[in-house]
């Protein structure tokens, strides 16, 4: 009689404790509570504007003739297709809600594998080395993948992110698809499901870089191969960009879709307005726990428009820096950019941060390094998750205070991410510049 690994039993019930917990926020309508959340759902990402473009497309108008809907057409269509095939294979439309429990299982399956696929990893083989008599070092990381899954299934900003049926978990679940992919060499498949991230997210464009760094480092693909990767990643999203152009008042066939791609008319282009105008110009100024709302809700109008091209310029000036500095560990520098995105773009999420820090565990010589620092920033956004609700509280219903309440929140928000990710990237390039030195000293020795 074989007996159970111990780590994974405690997985097994973690994913049991973390589903029971969603469950339970679904069947008695909490879920409802959360789904209006400005600290868990934009107007991006809101399931309600998501069911008011599926409504109008019904309804035989265009989504985008308001400003309400910020959503990709080819979204829409998913959406109505899914509740479609939810009604008549389920029989019930209110199950397909349980859809999301499965999705964010998904995310912690693929977080584990990611966990996985970074232990056999050259980059993680590097720290290895540098502990090359720490048995319990040694011991405890076969532990990490099945750690971080359930660190990040047990999160309470995970749960009420599903609990909001915020649409960026379906982009976590392509951006955590897509490097998994990289990771196992299937780099065509890997850039699909970025560009499906992409299609939405936007600035997730920027993953393309470590993505096709983990090609090149890790599988010794060639430099023109991820050339390659990179236009067919443009290619793919120019597909989707014309598959978009679609009628409102037709259904959606594959032969429509055929006719449409062959006659090419390119006649309504609205919905690129309304979604990456929108997102570009920050139109929409609901709060959240991001930085532009407040400032662009104060800034004179004559200033605008350099202040939102310097803004989203800085969401994009990060990228090139950190691939010279961290191009030996794609990894990293994923979850690099990932946060750095997460920190400067005008309409994050808690969905975000759940994912961010998900993923941190990871990298297991940080936390050996910088174990007091974990422990400040997870007093920190526990603190916040108690403090924003109370502002919001206080800010909208009660009338005692004023969008400073909140926003000092948000602020603190980004001073715990500016507390993280820097001295993270900082103790990783510090850390190759050691094992450079360590490697020459040793070739000196033996020569």
């Amino acid at each position: 009689m074989t007996t159970r690994d111990p780590t994974v039993t405690f997985w097994v019930i973690s994913l049991f404790l973390g589903t029971a917990a969603r469950f339970f926020m679904f069947h008695t309508g909490w879920n409802s509570n959360l789904e209006n959340r400005v600290e868990l759902v934009t107007p991006f990402s809101s399931l309600e504007r998501l069911k008011e473009g599926v409504f109008y497309a019904r309804s035989g108008n265009s989504p985008y003739d308001g400003s309400q809907v910020h959503y990709p057409p080819l979204v829409i269509w998913a959406t109505m297709n899914v509740e479609h095939l939810a009604s008549v294979m389920i029989g019930s439309l209110s199950v397909a809600r349980y859809l999301w429990i499965l999705l964010d299982l998904s995310i912690a399956v693929l977080i584990k594998s990611v966990a996985s696929l970074y232990l056999k990893s050259p980059e993680n083989n590097k720290d290895i080395n540098l502990f090359p008599n720490d048995q319990v070092m040694t011991s405890l990381l076969p532990l990490l993948p099945f750690l971080a899954s359930s660190l990040y299934f047990l999160l309470p900003f995970s749960i009420l992110s599903c609990g909001s049926s915020s649409y960026t978990l379906v982009e976590n679940f392509f951006l955590l698809l897509s490097l998994v992919l990289a990771l196992k060499g299937r780099q065509v498949g890997s850039v699909m499901s970025l560009a499906v991230a992409v299609y939405t997210g936007f600035y997730t464009v920027q993953l393309i870089v470590p993505i096709v760094l983990v090609g090149w480092t890790m599988h010794k693909q060639s430099k023109a191969f991820g050339v390659f990767l990179f236009f067919l990643s443009l290619s793919i999203l120019c597909f989707l960009s014309t598959l978009c152009e679609i009628s409102w008042r037709e259904d959606l066939t594959l032969e429509s879709v055929a006719e449409r791609i062959q006659n090419m008319s390119l006649k309504d282009w609205k919905w690129m307005e309304e979604v990456y105008g929108a997102l570009l110009s920050v139109r929409d100024l609901t709060p959240n726990i991001g930085l532009f709302w407040y400032l662009f809700q104060e800034i004179f109008q004559a200033f605008r428009t350099i202040f939102c091209f310097t803004f989203q310029l800085n969401c994009f000036a990060y990228v090139l820096p950190l691939s010279i500095k961290l191009w030996k560990r794609p990894v990293f520098l994923f979850w690099a950019v990932m946060a750095t995105i997460t920190a400067l773009k005008p309409y994050p999420t808690g969905v975000d941060l759940s994912l961010e820090f998900g993923m941190f565990p990871i990298f297991w010589v940080v936390l050996v390094e910088f174990g007091w620092m974990t422990y400040m920033l997870l007093g920190i956004f526990v603190a916040v998750g108690f403090m924003m609700p109370i502002a919001w509280e206080a800010w909208i219903y009660q009338g005692n205070g004023n969008s400073n309440f909140f926003y000092a929140a948000t602020l603190a928000v980004a001073l715990a991410q500016a507390r993280l990710v820097p001295p993270s990237v900082r103790f990783f390039v510090e850390r190759d510049y050691l094992i450079k030195l360590r490697s020459e000293s040793s070739k000196l020795k033996s020569d």
